[in-house]
């Protein structure tokens, strides 16, 4: 996908993304189409979606996405590329970035 959208609209790209594949994948398990069998339209509410559930419905609702049509005209209004690696040595003030590390030793303090 190559950018990674940001803040509360990230997961609504990659929940429709989601949603497609899982529907692809029970059509090819089962022979059936959930969405033909759901019979829906741009006008059903995002409630009659088999497979979201209420997690995913609070998220929506928090867009204001109530319906198939507000769910394919949403657009989220920033995206952050998550996927170029900084090193640490590079960082700046303020910079957002996405570092890659490993920990190697952890001390707790009792």
């Amino acid at each position: 996908m190559g950018a990674a959208p940001a803040t509360g609209a990230a997961p609504i790209i990659v929940l429709v993304a989601q949603w497609i594949e899982r529907f692809l994948a029970e059509e090819e398990v089962t022979g059936s189409n959930p969405v033909e069998d759901t019979m829906l339209s741009f006008s059903s509410k995002i409630e009659e979606v088999n497979k979201i559930g209420p997690a995913y419905l609070k998220k929506l609702h928090r867009l204001k996405i109530k319906t198939i049509r507000d769910l394919f005209l949403h657009f989220p209004h920033r995206y952050d590329d998550f996927s170029h690696f900084v090193s640490i040595s590079e960082l700046q003030i303020n910079q957002v970035a996405t570092i890659q590390g490993e920990v190697v030793k952890i001390n707790y303090a009792s």
